[in-house]
Order: structure tokens, then sequence, then C-alpha cells
């Protein structure tokens, strides 16, 4: 309580919007950015540096935790997603109907890469910032003849490989685990598929057919969890896409998940573009869901610091929404 208290402090003396429930200790506060349609948010492992993504907007940073965010030099784009390395310094942002940028110095500068324009949706990383896949939500025509459905860099974004088992598929979203081998992805309105050589290839898993729209894997890859903007659940499989479970987590319109280094600290957003609702978060791997205290809105992504303790989320229609205090009771 201490602790959560200090950063209660904080937040009140930098004049930031808060929402607190009593008798839970997950306080959010409405970060100070301009408004723009949020869409994709990444974060560090400590989770001190972040990075978010508008639609029809700019890439912002922050390397305070959230308190204070600026807008880089990015490109105003159809941004969709961004993904960080580990310590903040390498970041890749894919623009739907642009193209696959890279940052290689936190953010201070971006690079289009050699991937084609395209519906890219989704973007991932290792650890290190070595290993980047792009998922494409149609496929995207390369040149003639040849299209991408998931695009695979293994030197840190200087290069593209498509994988032509994966063209003209509905791609919504991937995961990476630490070391960037292993992979998760999910098809809209289809199964969801696991690599175990950085995507060169990919194999179908027990999934069931649904709605997927986000996907999210422990740093081993082993721990998988996925959830369904159809007015579904939240799935989780604990080895590695072998078995699917759904979870207790109420039906909703769930568009992100994020999950912890080790698969225990789950948070799940629902909402997207066209409907809005609730922030729901786990600490036992998805055995059992709790409703965040933070207003129900129009949630595009969500992420979360390796340890599990920060959780940043966005409003595709309002700001950025950030929690410091997760699992502190």
């Amino acid at each position: 309580m201490k602790k959560s208290f200090l950063l209660l402090l904080a937040a009140v003396w930098s004049g930031l919007f808060i929402t607190v429930s009593p008798g839970f200790a997950d306080i959010w506060i409405k970060a100070r950015v301009p408004d723009e349609q949020w869409t994709g948010v990444a974060s560090s492992a400590n989770g001190t540096r972040l990075v978010a993504a508008a639609y029809a907007g700019g890439i912002y940073i922050s390397r305070d935790l959230g308190f204070t965010w600026m807008k880089t030099k990015a490109p105003q784009n159809n941004w969709q997603d961004v993904a960080s390395s580990s310590d903040g310094t390498r970041l890749v942002a894919v623009a739907y109907d642009e193209g696959i940028y890279v940052s290689r110095n936190s953010g201070a500068t971006w690079t289009k890469t050699d991937a084609p324009d395209g519906a890219w949706v989704s973007a991932t990383t290792s650890a290190d910032g070595a290993k980047y896949t792009g998922y494409s939500f149609f496929g995207t025509i390369a040149q003639p003849g040849n299209y991408y459905g998931i695009a695979c860099s293994w030197d840190s974004g200087r290069t593209w490989t498509p994988n032509d088992e994966t063209s003209f598929s509905r791609w919504r979203a991937g995961a990476s685990s630490a070391n960037g081998e292993k992979l998760v992805a999910a098809i809209l309105d289809g199964p969801i598929y696991t690599s175990t050589d950085a995507g060169a290839s990919w194999n179908e898993t027990s999934a069931p057919i649904a709605g997927w729209s986000s996907v999210a894997c422990s740093a081993d890859g082993r721990k998988l969890v996925a959830v369904d903007a159809s007015g579904g659940g939240i799935y989780i499989s604990p080895n590695a896409g072998v078995t699917w479970q759904i979870t207790s987590a109420p039906s909703n319109s769930w568009y992100a998940v994020a999950s912890s280094a080790d698969g225990k600290r789950l948070v799940a957003a629902a909402g997207g573009w066209m409907s809005w609702g609730p922030i729901y978060f786990s600490d036992n791997s998805g055995a059992t869901w709790y409703k965040a205290h933070v207003p129900d809105a129009y949630w595009y992504d969500v992420t979360m610091s390796a340890d599990g303790t920060k959780i940043v989320a966005t409003d595709f229609y309002g700001s950025i929404y950030l929690c410091w205090n997760f699992g502190f009771r």
C-alpha cells in the first residue's frame, strides 16, 4: 500500500487524471497526450520506456513510465502497431497501406524498410531487437505474383523475407518469445498458428476458429493467450498451442491482450474502433479474471512490463491510460 500511495502522490503532483476505486489496488492514470486515434503501444521490459502510435497520426515515446511524452520524427501514417526490444532502444512500427519502419535509437529517428507497402496490422520483435515479424491483414503484393502474409526480418529490419505459406490469409495479430524463435499468430475468423523457427515455417494449432484479434505469449513461448473479438472469450494454452481452453473471463469484444514474461499475469482489453468495453486482468495465468477499475472505452491495444506490474492501454477515441501498481493489494 505504501508504494501505491507514493505513486498516487506522484501522479497528483504531475496533474494527471486518476481513476481510483477503493478496496482494490489498480490505479489508472490518464496520460498527458494529445487527442489522437491511439492504436499500438509497446513497453521496454522494465516499463520505463514506452512507444505509442496513432492512426492517421504520429509515433510518440516516453522515457519516464509515461509521465511525459514526446512526438518523434516518424511520418504521419495509418499506424497500426508498434513493438519494442527489452531495453527500448530498437523499435518496429507497421502502417496500414504503408510500410514497416524501424528505429535503432529509441525512436529518435525512423527508417522505412524494404518491406512492401500493404495492410500491415501487427508487429513483433525479439527481446534483443534482432528478429522482427510483420503480419498483413490481406495478402500484400511485394511484386507481381508474389504476396506477403507474414514477413520476417532476422537482421533488425534491414531485409525482409516473405513466407509463401501464409499468403492470402487475414492475419490479425502475432506475438514472439524473448529469443524470437517461437512465434504465435492468429487469423481473423480462422485458426491460430505457431512457429518454432523464427517464422520460417508455421503449424496450425488446435485452437478453435474464432474472431481472433490479439495474441500474447510468455518469454519462453510456452504459455499462450488469445482473445476473440466476436463476442467470444479469452483462451489460454499452457503448452505452446498443443491444447487450448477457454477461461472464465466473460464474453466480450476482446480486442487486445498482453502477458508478463512468466505468463502468470495477463491483461485483456475489449473494444476496438467500433465498440467499447472493459479491461480485465489475471494474476494466475488466466485461471481467474478481475475487472479493472478504469472506465469502459474503445480499447485498441495493451502492453505490460516483463514483471507484470505496469500496464499501458490505448483508447482509439481517447487517450493513453497507465497502471503502475498491478498486483499490489
